[in-house]
């Protein structure tokens, strides 16, 4: 809920496709007609990580990766792009890191997503 709220707030919902053997799913959205595009990728299942292949419908430039992820689903330790958050207030115990990821050749972007965790994709245009 952090994730979405924080990085979503007051932007449009698009349609994604995304292609991965996990039971995932993934929402997208955008600021502007033009803008950079955010995709975040939920891996629902609990044993299962591997690759998602996101493509967009159109070519786009580079993007950076910022992934959220615990030990298991019923964890206090929640890293949110590396950092985790403090028990006793809530917030970040730091700055969040992000990588940078090229497209691949076809134009879509291939992402290693561990299993219950999130990968959130944000793609310039």
């Amino acid at each position: 809920m952090y994730t979405f709220s924080t990085l979503a707030q007051n932007q449009h919902i698009l349609t994604t496709r995304i292609t991965t053997s996990a039971n995932s799913k993934a929402y997208s959205v955008r600021n502007t007609r033009a803008g950079r595009v955010t995709v975040f990728v939920i891996n629902k299942d609990l044993k299962a990580s591997g690759k998602v292949v996101i493509t967009p419908s159109a070519r786009m430039g580079e993007a950076s990766l910022l992934t959220v992820q615990a030990p298991s689903l019923d964890s206090k330790l929640v890293r949110f792009g590396g950092v985790s958050f403090d028990n006793s207030t809530g917030l970040l115990a730091g700055s969040p890191q992000s990588s940078l990821i090229a497209a691949d050749t076809d134009g879509s972007y291939t992402v290693e997503l561990s299993n219950s965790s999130i990968a959130v994709l944000t793609i310039n245009p």
